[in-house]
């Protein structure tokens, strides 16, 4: 009845480049939402596309650079080091650009005119209703930018993520206005497959912009086994707050209680099986342990055993005795606070994770995997941030002479 997550990215590069409108493919931006294995989900896409438009206001003033992002980067651990380390470089007088998805049924009507228009335009396959949709909406959203702003003035676009929604319409419109693109890296990227297949994929097939301020070597080397020139990427290490309260060693704590780092919810078939783990490992070495959840986590979905004591969000997780996480970004943090951890060994963690990490084997005592490993020697291979505001400053002085 629906398709693989797996299949579902085979049907959409197909479908790449085949209905263009003002240069914008118009499926792409819409891309990670046609992933749903529900009929309800589908119905709140087609709500969603016929009902909602974006709200925004681009900067007047033609100097000024727009930096595009949605709502949701508030909503992100990173964005207040984004705000100071990228946004305030000596080299860029910027205005941020907030998008909100708001409630538009005076668009209806012509949305539906866009659908009849699709199914009757000339393109290189037969459009099906999910085209149609697509091509409704961006060309609706299209129609306005051209109306009321002038994209290809700037002279440069930065967006928060350009694999998602308006902010990859609109870095795909201003490469076509002539205008620099620019995006920033938000997650540990990685190539996914069969087994492990989800919408997360995107943020390699999607890319659009011209550059990506990217966190290390591990991504630029991700994106070239999908094809993607590595000239596209300027290594600059992740964007967030590396105080002073860092361990100045790798050295264990000994709380006898340790951390089970939670994936995003396109990932919560490792959720269950880090909780499986957890608790083997409580039972074989008398050990406690707490989750620190990822954002899109609902708690009322997963059971815990008797040793699980809460949820840590703060700082203080750091003081445990070491982590065990599968398909994530958070190791980033770990990095930074010297904070040991282990990948969990499964074949549906992708290889990247797998081949860098000291993996989770159960039957091993954690405490001597976890100090044998030397996490210094990897760390400058996913974050190299040493250079980060001169990277980023000379890139924009590049940008913008």
């Amino acid at each position: 009845m629906f398709r693989s997550k797996h299949n579902t990215h085979e049907w959409l590069e197909e479908y790449k480049e085949v209905f263009l409108y003002s240069g914008v493919d118009v499926i792409r931006p819409f891309r990670t939402k046609l992933y749903s294995q529900t009929w309800f989900g589908w119905f709140r896409f087609v709500i969603y596309m016929l009902l909602f438009s974006y709200s925004y206001r681009l900067p007047s003033d033609q100097r000024k650079i727009p930096f595009i992002r949605g709502e949701y980067v508030d909503r992100s651990p990173s964005s207040l080091e984004i705000e100071s380390v990228f946004l305030h470089s000596s080299a860029l007088d910027y205005e941020k650009v907030v998008v909100r998805d708001v409630w538009d049924i005076s668009g209806l009507f012509r949305k539906i005119l866009n659908i009849w228009e699709c199914f009757y335009g000339s393109w290189g396959s037969r459009p099906e209703f999910i085209h149609a949709l697509c091509y409704a909406r961006a060309k609706y959203e299209l129609d306005i930018l051209e109306e009321k702003c002038r994209v290809g003035d700037s002279v440069l676009l930065v967006t928060f993520c350009d694999s998602i929604g308006f902010e990859n319409l609109i870095a795909q419109f201003a490469k076509y206005k002539g205008c620099k693109t620019v995006t920033l890296q938000h997650g540990q990227y990685r190539v996914l497959g069969r087994d492990n297949g989800s919408q997360d994929i995107e943020a390699l097939y999607n890319f659009v912009s011209d550059k990506m301020l990217c966190w290390g070597q591990a991504t630029v080397d991700e994106f070239s086994k999908v094809g993607v020139d590595k000239c596209r990427f300027i290594p600059v290490g992740r964007f967030m707050n590396r105080g002073s309260s860092m361990r100045s060693a790798w050295d264990n704590s000994n709380t006898r209680r340790f951390g089970v780092v939670f994936s995003g919810e396109n990932s919560r078939f490792l959720n269950y099986t880090l909780i499986e783990a957890a608790d083997r490992l409580c039972e074989k070495y008398d050990l406690s342990y707490v989750v620190r959840p990822h954002p899109s986590n609902n708690a009322d979905d997963y059971t815990f055993g008797v040793d699980f004591k809460g949820f840590v969000l703060d700082e203080s997780y750091f003081n445990l005795d070491f982590s065990i996480m599968a398909m994530t970004g958070f190791f980033l943090d770990c990095f930074n606070w010297k904070h040991p951890f282990m990948i969990l060994s499964d074949d549906k963690v992708p290889d990247l994770f797998l081949d860098n990490f000291p993996l989770l084997v159960i039957g091993e005592n954690p405490y001597s995997i976890v100090k044998d490993f030397d996490y210094d020697s990897i760390s400058k291979y996913f974050d190299d941030w040493q250079l980060q505001s001169d990277r980023v400053d000379s890139f924009l002085r590049e940008c913008l002479a």
